[in-house]
């Protein structure tokens, strides 16, 4: 497949931006605050990786793309405390939306350390977790969550069950394609996916964890509504997480500067958070949306969700 094209519709997009394999390795030092191992850098870093963007279907993604297998999972959750992130805001979010679509079968595929499967148990909901780090899966069975490996037997989910894609759906170089086989697999009802969203600070930013090896896309709502259309769902409910000014400075602080391309100077201090909500009330997307996009997809006879 021609790296151009978008794996969603097939069409050819345009290079936005290309990284040195050194400067992207490098960057989970500057940005985090640890290097990765060096069999790590050697196996993941060895070519220039390009950015591509396709405005008629919504999708950024990135070519070559070597994607990481559990070993490269397990090592930045052994790196980074904060890396699977529990109680994030789209869990928090997901919660609420689950508890309003019915007491159906749930299957959050990519559950890494399980906090959902376990906030729904408390809410004695039928939960099932399919994650690829082994460890992952070991930890949630030891707490007695019902989490598999990818292809593992004794996954009985059946059929019409809600579907739950938490920061996953970018980990995969074939978004539709890895949809649909779950689509035709489960027919689930609703589908809840979280992605980062490209349309937010981070569309800007030089974050290590939005390229290979780590994510393969970058989403949007236009993201969004053309794969809900090609796996013949719609859009029911759409929503940003906040962004909150220190999760701002987190930002210039990976970067190293103030100064970013078509991102306004925004000072330090109170002045700063001043500036901030200025521009959130001015309505400019990059000031009003966080680090996420949380979209539910529902079959089409079903209706709107809200």
């Amino acid at each position: 497949m021609n790296p151009s094209s978008c794996p969603l519709t097939g069409q050819l997009g345009h290079p936005i931006r290309t990284r040195r394999p050194s400067e992207l390795s490098e960057s989970y030092r500057s940005w985090f605050g640890a290097p990765l191992p060096h069999h790590i850098v050697k196996k993941y870093f060895t070519l220039p990786i390009t950015e591509y963007y396709l405005k008629s279907s919504g999708l950024r993604w990135y070519a070559p793309c070597h994607l990481g297998d559990g070993e490269y999972y397990s090592t930045l959750a052994g790196l980074y405390s904060w890396y699977y992130n529990p109680g994030s805001w789209d869990k928090r979010a997901v919660l609420d939306i689950i508890s309003t679509l019915g007491p159906a079968k749930i299957l959050e595929v990519g559950c890494g350390d399980g906090w959902l499967l376990d906030k729904l148990r408390e809410r004695k909901l039928n939960a099932y977790g399919v994650e690829i780090n082994e460890k992952a899966v070991k930890d949630c069975r030891e707490r007695g969550l019902k989490v598999f490996l990818p292809g593992e037997k004794g996954l009985e989910v059946g059929r019409n069950c809600i579907l739950c894609l938490l920061q996953t759906i970018e980990h995969v170089p074939n978004p539709y394609e890895f949809a649909a086989a779950l689509v035709q697999q489960y027919q689930p009802q609703h589908i809840i996916l979280t992605a980062p969203c490209f349309e937010s600070m981070l569309g800007y930013t030089s974050d290590p964890l939005s390229w290979p090896p780590h994510h393969a896309t970058a989403w949007s709502h236009k993201g969004f509504e053309t794969l809900a259309h090609l796996l013949g769902y719609s859009v029911s409910f759409v929503g940003y997480s906040p962004l909150s000014y220190g999760q701002l400075n987190n930002y210039f602080e990976g970067e190293g500067t103030r100064k970013m391309q078509n991102i306004p100077y925004i000072p330090t201090g109170r002045l700063g958070y001043f500036v901030l909500k200025m521009y959130q009330g001015l309505g400019k997307s990059w000031a009003c949306r966080g680090h996420s996009i949380l979209v539910v997809l529902t079959q089409k006879d079903k209706g709107e969700l809200m």
